[in-house]
């Protein structure tokens, strides 16, 4: 499971996941999809739903033997 997947056993709940619930981010993120009154259940049930994804910016360049 990656850092931004719902745990398999949660898959279980199908739709329900897309409800829209209150979101305890409202009035602390500003901006982007977590700055709303509501938000889907499933982005809540995230490990870190804080963060809707994560963006790298640049690749690992380098090695070591």
């Amino acid at each position: 499971m990656g850092l931004d997947q719902l745990p398999d056993n949660l898959l279980a709940m199908g739709s329900a996941l897309l409800d829209q619930v209150t979101n305890p981010f409202y009035g602390i993120i500003s901006s982007g999809a977590l700055a709303s009154r509501t938000v889907a259940r499933g982005q809540l049930l995230r490990p870190y739903a804080q963060y809707t994804g994560v963006t790298v910016l640049s690749p690992t360049i380098g090695s070591s033997t």
